[in-house]
């Protein structure tokens, strides 16, 4: 099992191509979405650390993120939860892209390069941040983990979305239906059962990527890819192994860490030191002659 994301054998991986990935274009984010805008609105409550992303959830962070920021204000927020029901019955235009500063901003606060950011989406998710024809976060529902979150109680009735085994996971297209037939069984373990967006962090993670419920954390990756990278940010500060893994390119720790004990079944970490290697060298200058 793994410890922090277990979309395994990944998104990419695990599922049966239908449809050519998403255009990216270039966009900024918005005011506040960014890392370091997130990072500098730090608002102590009882010891723990929450923090504001605009446009409007309050998110948790790591109590080892250092303050940036002696103007802090409290910020009150509502109990009312966010209503994700658009996410079936409507598509979604959300910003596309990362911007220059936004992909510095990450790279800084990894202590990692742009290159190997940008690694790890394109392993993570080939066929992009949002779906193309819906513009939702691309997802993988994972079944072990509705079971493991609902207490096995819908395993014989339900054994597509609900079963102690992990796999079959079916097309890319299925993927929404699953979670929408688990939503109906009990929302908040559906939305943690799926693995999100760029980075395909799982929504059982919330916590660690920076949003104080998993409703937020899902709302705030259906309006901005630049929302996809703050997450991912916070989750690998979040835990120093595999920040550390990360900086070293420690492929096989990054890669056990971060999708679990069954990375060797989808040659995780080889699929991330080739394209590495391969960006590294697109990067370079050309050779004088």
């Amino acid at each position: 099992m793994a410890t922090f994301r277990t979309a395994d054998p990944g998104c990419a991986r695990a599922l049966t191509a239908e449809t050519p990935a998403g255009q990216r274009s270039a966009a900024r984010a918005r005011p506040g979405e960014g890392w370091m805008s997130l990072l500098a609105n730090r608002v102590p409550d009882g010891g723990n650390q929450f923090w504001r992303a605009n446009p409007d959830p309050v998110v948790r962070m790591s109590p080892r993120v250092q303050n940036r920021s002696a103007a802090s204000q409290p910020v009150a927020r509502s109990e009312a939860l966010p209503n994700l029901s658009f996410l079936f019955r409507m598509s979604l235009n959300p910003e596309r892209g990362y911007s220059d500063e936004n992909l510095a901003d990450a790279a800084s606060a990894l202590g990692v390069s742009v290159i190997l950011i940008k690694t790890v989406i394109e392993v993570e998710t080939p066929r992009g941040a949002f779906e193309a024809s819906s513009g939702r976060p691309t997802i993988l529902f994972e079944r072990h983990y509705f079971s493991e979150l609902t207490g096995r109680q819908y395993d014989v009735e339900y054994p597509s979305i609900s079963n102690r085994v992990r796999g079959g996971y079916g097309k890319y297209s299925a993927q929404y239906p699953k979670l929408e037939s688990a939503i109906a069984l009990d929302k908040s373990a559906a939305l943690k059962s799926a693995s999100w967006g760029a980075f395909q962090i799982m929504g059982r993670n919330h916590l660690a990527a920076g949003h104080a419920t998993v409703e937020d954390f899902v709302l705030a990756l259906t309006r901005s890819e630049a929302a996809h990278l703050t997450a991912f940010t916070a989750f690998v500060i979040d835990s120093p192994a595999i920040n550390r893994a990360l900086r070293e390119r420690d492929w096989a720790g990054f890669a056990r860490r971060y999708n679990g004990p069954a990375y060797r079944d989808n040659a995780y970490d080889t699929k991330l030191k080739e394209a590495y290697d391969r960006n590294v060298a697109a990067a370079a200058p050309p050779a004088r002659r």
